[in-house]
């Protein structure tokens, strides 16, 4: 099990930063610190596919800026691990409008496999309420939504009997 820490609203934004994303391999007795995400300053959402041996995991991570500096606005996106963490390659990276990274603020896995991502605004002002469909987590569908306006954060769930 993984857990993730940041917390990026409000005033207080860097108060939980780089303390990235920790794991269990114990029914969480004791835990460990995953030094290669020491530069994810908000894990925003977590979503682990077969949590066994052959984990794969993937994270939204956010930046933002507080007190004059950006803090882990590179690292912005959607993140993959096949190695139980060892090592993360980027899936998601950038934003249609403007080239910035989407926040992805919530993951899921739909009854048919397909893999789900909302967005929140990111630090730039962009992004918000766009939600992603994939197959594969590295081919993306932008599923239309217009009738939301431009929402700051976007939380989604699917119904088990209809995949649509």
């Amino acid at each position: 099990m993984c857990v993730g820490t940041g917390e990026r609203m409000g005033i207080c934004s860097n108060s939980s930063s780089r303390l990235a994303l920790w794991k269990t391999t114990d029914g969480s007795v004791t835990w460990s610190h995953l030094f290669s995400t020491e530069n994810f300053n908000y894990v925003t959402d977590i979503l682990e596919i077969n949590a066994c041996e052959s984990s794969v995991v993937y994270i939204g991570v956010g930046g933002h800026r507080y007190e004059g500096k950006w803090h882990g606005s590179e690292y912005t996106g959607l993140w993959r691990s096949t190695d139980g963490g060892a090592t993360w390659s980027q899936v998601m990276d950038t934003a249609s409008t403007d080239g910035d990274a989407y926040e992805i603020m919530d993951l899921d896995m739909g009854s048919d496999n397909k893999i789900w991502a909302a967005a929140r605004t990111n630090v730039y002002g962009n992004g918000g309420g766009d939600i992603f469909r994939s197959d594969d987590v590295l081919n993306w569908t932008k599923a239309s939504t217009s009738f939301l306006g431009t929402p700051n954060r976007t939380l989604k769930d699917e119904a088990p009997s209809d995949t649509n």
